[in-house]
């Protein structure tokens, strides 16, 4: 049994093989546009933290008194973040959950 594909399934498959090569090419596009905004993101969030940090440190000078610089670093960065990851919590007044903040 011979299986003979006229002009109009020709071009059926044509199209339909050209949509999906689209599909593709613009989902894997998408994907790098999307980790380069976080990436960006990141970037930019360290940076700001670092400037507030360093705008603190000179504010106060924390450089005179090492015990005040270890101080700040810990309200800045907390040794333990990931408790701040996992749990989230109620406000005391409202009841309405709030949703956990990440340190990074």
């Amino acid at each position: 049994m011979r299986f003979a594909l006229n002009l109009q399934w020709k071009i059926l498959l044509l199209v339909t093989g050209t949509m999906s090569l689209v599909l593709l090419a613009s989902s894997y596009l998408h994907s790098g546009r999307t980790r380069s905004l976080i990436e960006k993101d990141h970037y930019e969030n360290a940076v700001s933290q670092t400037l507030a940090l360093a705008d603190c440190i000179s504010a106060y000078d924390y450089f005179s008194s090492l015990e005040d610089l270890r101080q700040e670093m810990q309200l800045c960065h907390p040794t333990e973040p990931s408790t701040a990851t996992r749990t989230a919590r109620r406000h005391p007044a409202s009841g309405r959950l709030l949703s956990p903040q990440t340190f990074l």
